[in-house]
């Protein structure tokens, strides 16, 4: 399997300053260089980039006639981006505070990525969403992303409440294994973390940046 992500002097820059949030003195300069990367539209243009990469591939395998071929991806800051809300809190993290978010649905899209899934879909590949969100906020998140303009895919798998001891990148294993054992093809698996790519079952990877990982 072949990994196809952003590879900019941006994103090598990011790593790096994320490795010295680990002290309390660097935690502002952090955060600053967070709303540059993103304010700047450089965040946007890596995204971008990407996504042209991965439109490239599924071109070329829609063009090949084969059927039941699918693209999976991964929700919140793939799809739907949750920068207003890091923006909010602080860039911190706090699961009630999380839901809370998630429930008002007001994520807004992650422009390239929609873009990404509306030309899928009119080549006949179908679009799966698969999130390590918990099942019971299925309703707001399916809210969230008709009313941005994902009207079209075929599936939404959340993580059921009886998965709760299972990894992120296992779970998300065990839905593209799953797809593909109903015979349909992984052409392509899109995520922003690589948890979201681990484990297999997929032709080829394409890893967004996150400006906060």
């Amino acid at each position: 399997m072949k990994t196809i992500g952003s590879t900019t002097a941006s994103c090598l820059a990011g790593a790096v300053l994320l490795a010295g949030c680990a002290t309390h003195s660097s935690l502002p300069a952090c955060k600053q260089s967070f709303v540059r990367y993103y304010e700047s539209g450089e965040y946007e243009r890596d995204v971008t980039a990407v996504a042209e990469r991965a439109k490239k591939f599924i071109r070329q395998r829609a063009r090949t006639g084969q059927t039941n071929l699918v693209i999976v991806l991964d929700v919140d800051d793939t799809a739907l981006s949750d920068w207003n809300y890091m923006r909010s809190i602080d860039f911190g993290f706090e699961q009630g505070h999380f839901e809370n978010w998630v429930a008002r649905a007001e994520a807004p899209p992650i422009q390239p990525i929609l873009e990404l899934c509306r030309e899928s879909e009119r080549l006949g590949v179908e679009v799966f969403f698969v999130t390590g969100r918990d099942e019971h906020l299925r309703e707001p998140t399916e809210r969230n992303l008709r009313l941005v303009g994902f009207t079209k895919f075929a599936g939404l798998f959340m993580r059921p409440a009886s998965g709760s001891g299972t990894s992120t990148a296992a779970f998300k294993a065990s839905i593209r294994h799953q797809l593909t054992a109903s015979g349909k093809f992984v052409i392509a698996n899109i995520g922003d973390q690589q948890s979201d790519l681990d484990g297999g079952f997929a032709e080829r990877v394409f890893k967004i940046p996150n400006p906060f990982y």
